[in-house]
């Protein structure tokens, strides 16, 4: 599919050049184009003057910026709806939400317009739309990557991250992005801890049949913070999102569900926010003090049901949940990789992994070799 053809993007460019094409998430300023947040709020508003420094790594690497892509209003839902700038398909999976914030991100790539898709992750806005759409979602480790030119500008929580088909794109996606980023050769041997949680039986069941085909050591881990983390995460990005956003609460072209979700937010007292940052330190400590045992990366699900199908996205309360598993390693800060995975219905909920505070590469390697030997599995099963 063309770009001109896709339904994923804003707008159409033509920046840079090479072989990689990639769409950027419209919350990220390119000099020359208006920031449009998927926001009917922004129409009329003036184009940026610079480019986020991502964007300047970007083209100084051999690569091609194709389309600015659609998301979800203000980076601020998990559906990816958004009533006003329109909801990408999503292209494997046509009655399922395609996810968010990053929804034109993750359905430009699954639709093979682009090679990697840009996006932002704050509560999982990267990973949840890799889940739903079978693909896979990045978010480094926190201030890893430069959000100079990231809206909204101040978070404690959002990471700039990729969206691709297979790990080995996300890699060279992480080195276009953060010049730092090296990708590693192989490890012979990595221990890997299974977090405990209460998941739906067809995802555990799943994930077990997925991870069968791992030869490599692995040990049951519990992280007993991490529920708390989820909500703490909830607190602040409402707080954090109110601050950022109060003066259009009122606004009269403002999606009606970011208009709820504001009214909220503003609720949250000082006093929330204060036990949330203990929280935050706690689940940070805790999830430190795991990968310091011995243990190279933890692997869970990343939703801990099948992604949601359109209908029954109308239940925003409902759809929160789904982002339990993955908005709790924004509040940590470690690096998370979410790999394609489907229960034996054929519904997505995606495979999680985290790694140890700046140890993106190393993270990205043991989930290369884990993609090669689940998709080994698969390979044979078919055979039979």
């Amino acid at each position: 599919m063309s770009a001109a053809a896709s339904n994923s993007l804003v707008e159409n460019l033509n920046l840079g050049s090479g072989e990689l094409r990639l769409v950027v998430k419209d919350s990220i300023d390119i000099a020359g184009c208006i920031t449009g947040m998927g926001s009917a709020i922004t129409a009329g508003a003036s184009p940026a003057k610079e480019s986020a420094e991502i964007i300047s790594n970007i083209l100084a690497n051999n690569a091609k910026i194709i389309g600015k892509a659609k998301m979800h209003e203000l980076a601020y839902g998990v559906t990816g709806i958004n009533t006003l700038a329109g909801t990408p398909v999503n292209p494997k999976y046509p009655n399922l939400i395609p996810g968010g914030s990053s929804s034109g991100s993750a359905t430009a790539v699954a639709e093979g317009v682009a090679d990697i898709g840009i996006g932002t992750d704050t509560g999982g806005s990267i990973r949840m739309p890799a889940a739903c759409c079978g693909l896979v979602g990045l978010k480094p480790t926190f201030g890893r990557v430069s959000r100079v030119g990231v809206h909204p500008a101040q978070s404690s929580l959002d990471c700039v991250g990729t969206i691709t088909k297979t790990v080995a794109l996300a890699e060279q996606a992480m080195a276009l992005i953060d010049p730092s980023f090296k990708i590693q050769p192989d490890l012979a041997e990595f221990n890997v801890g299974v977090v405990k949680g209460a998941w739906r039986s067809d995802v555990a069941t799943a994930m077990d049949a997925a991870l069968s085909n791992v030869s490599q050591s692995m040990q049951s881990i519990e992280l007993p913070g991490l529920m708390r983390a989820h909500e703490a995460g909830l607190i602040i990005i409402a707080a954090e999102n109110w601050s950022a956003f109060h003066d259009i609460v009122d606004a009269p072209n403002l999606g009606d569900d970011i208009h709820k979700r504001l009214l909220l937010a503003q609720e949250i007292t000082a006093q929330q926010v204060d036990d949330a940052l203990k929280i935050q330190a706690e689940f940070r400590a805790e999830v430190d003090a795991v990968l310091a045992s011995g243990i190279d990366v933890l692997i869970l699900p990343a939703l801990p049901l099948p992604a949601p199908t359109l209908a029954e996205a109308k239940d925003a309360a409902a759809i929160v949940a789904h982002t339990q598993l993955l908005r709790p390693f924004n509040i940590s800060g470690h690096p998370a990789i979410t790999l394609p995975l489907e229960n034996d219905a054929g519904q997505p909920f995606g495979l999680q992994l985290v790694g140890g505070m700046m140890q993106d590469e190393k993270l990205c390697m043991i989930a290369r070799q884990i993609e090669r030997l689940i998709e080994s599995k698969d390979y044979e099963e078919k055979l039979k």
